[in-house]
């Protein structure tokens, strides 16, 4: 009798270690609820971003850094639209954008740092970054957010 009681959540739990479980749709909607947020907020902070630069109160950037806020308030409001209206195109961009954004923050890094407090916190920034688009890797890269976003590969429309 305990066995038959211990059977149902070993069962589930066997299925989530194996990764056979499927996600539901409103598990989705609401992961992808949370990507929104977080994508409406990047843009947000590259819009004050680029009204920062243009006003002149960066001494350290001046308009260097404004061709790539304007790209990154660009993509992000972009993918916030894209996931909004759940276009098809938006899966194959984030995937995109994710890699880029990895390859840059692996590769292309090369700041030279004042002290040890500024490497240990841009090294934990571009840690959370990267995380953050692998995580989004992984979970547009799920069968069932595949089907859910109605992704059959690569489209560019």
């Amino acid at each position: 009798m305990l066995q038959a009681a211990l059977a149902g959540p070993a069962c589930a739990i066997r299925a989530l270690i194996s990764g056979k479980k499927r996600m539901r749709k409103d598990s989705i909607e609401s992961r992808l609820g949370i990507l929104r947020k977080i994508y409406l907020s990047f843009s947000i902070l590259g819009f004050f971003g680029i009204i920062y630069l243009l006003s002149g109160f960066s001494h350290t950037y001046g308009l260097n850094a404004l061709p790539k806020l304007s790209l990154f308030l660009i993509w992000n409001l972009i993918i916030y639209s894209g996931l909004k209206r759940k276009k098809v195109w938006v899966s194959p961009l984030i995937k995109f954008y994710a890699v880029m954004t990895v390859l840059t923050l692996v590769v292309v890094r090369n700041n030279h740092y004042q002290n040890r407090g500024s490497l240990i916190g841009n090294w934990l920034i571009n840690f959370f970054m990267a995380l953050f688009y692998f995580y989004q890797l992984y979970f547009f890269s799920k069968k069932a957010v595949e089907e859910y976003m109605h992704d059959k590969g690569i489209t560019l429309y």
